[in-house]
């Protein structure tokens, strides 16, 4: 994690805000593929405002995260494929168990919300940038604690994996 201060503001039209990069954050804007990338740490998150492939996605971001403007990490892909809050939660809720794994969990949006349900969870993806979105944003909803992160490809990690008594 970079940066240290709170991110800035700056009015655009109709009243919609666009993030600015603290002072002190080293190289927070760089631009990959025609998107800005917005660092902290090492995690390219990709403001969906900057991409007209993207802008719908911008304007339901509340719906996929209701703490997105504290720091929530998307990569491009994470904008379109992360299941929204609230059915997230609905899916938490029905899952209730001791141990879940999450087989591809992308950004993490659904393993935030069986950490919330379930005493242990197992998230799996086989992209790094994914799995450091997904840690971020565990870490923005109090739930890290809860969630063992793994990179790799589920279909060869999980026959290895056992489950053990207490």
């Amino acid at each position: 994690r970079g940066g240290g201060g709170e991110r800035e503001r700056e009015e655009v039209e109709e009243g919609e805000q666009k993030e600015t990069p603290p002072d002190d954050a080293p190289s927070l804007l760089q631009s990959y593929a025609g998107h800005t990338l917005s660092f902290s740490g090492l995690l390219p998150c990709v403001n969906a405002q900057d991409s007209p492939r993207l802008t719908k996605y911008w304007a339901q971001r509340f719906r996929l995260f209701s703490r997105f403007n504290e720091g929530v990490c998307l990569d491009e892909e994470g904008w379109f494929s992360a299941t929204p809050e609230k059915i997230a939660e609905h899916i938490a809720e029905r899952c209730r168990c001791d141990l879940i794994v999450d087989a591809f969990c992308g950004i993490g949006s659904n393993a935030i919300q069986f950490a919330h349900t379930c005493e242990r969870v197992i998230a799996i993806d086989i992209d790094p940038v994914k799995i450091a979105c997904a840690i971020r944003n565990a870490e923005i909803y109090g739930v890290a604690d809860r969630i063992e992160f793994i990179l790799g490809d589920y279909f060869h990690i999980m026959p290895q994996l056992k489950v053990t008594p207490c």
